[in-house]
């Protein structure tokens, strides 16, 4: 095969409709404490309270901001490699998909960091009166 090609629409409606279905997951972090809000104030019980915020601070909220965080950056990325080949023109098309490859591999590798009030959207959820307020 002499090149390559690519059905640029195509490419770009099934990248949209991925994100589209993707973003239902921004805001999640918060359904997450609103849950374990509505749990540890049923229980009232200090042990369970304390391992549940342990829980959700040290690893449930990271995770999943830093998850949603990533797949939005493969999104990107996947537009940014469709529009490398856009632009390209003829002469510079291998070093331009080696380097947009490259390049979109290397984004989507790196990390994001996290600090404890980030969030991927939405708005956190209020302290139940005698619950425990994480």
């Amino acid at each position: 095969m002499d090149g390559y090609d690519i059905d640029k629409a195509g490419a770009r409606g099934a990248i949209a409709s991925a994100r589209s279905i993707w973003s239902g997951l921004h805001g999640l972090e918060n359904s997450i404490e609103a849950s374990g809000e509505a749990a540890a104030t049923a229980t009232q019980e200090d042990d369970i309270n304390a391992a549940m915020s342990h829980a959700f601070t040290n690893f449930l909220r990271p995770f999943t901001v830093i998850t949603v965080q990533m797949g939005d950056r493969a999104f990107d990325g996947a537009d940014n490699v469709i529009n490398i080949y856009e632009t390209a023109d003829s002469e510079m098309s291998d070093n331009a998909k080696a380097q947009g490859m490259a390049g979109a591999l290397a984004e989507s590798q790196e990390l994001t960091s996290y600090n404890g009030s980030e969030s991927t959207g939405g708005k956190r959820p209020e302290a139940v009166d005698g619950g425990y307020d994480w």
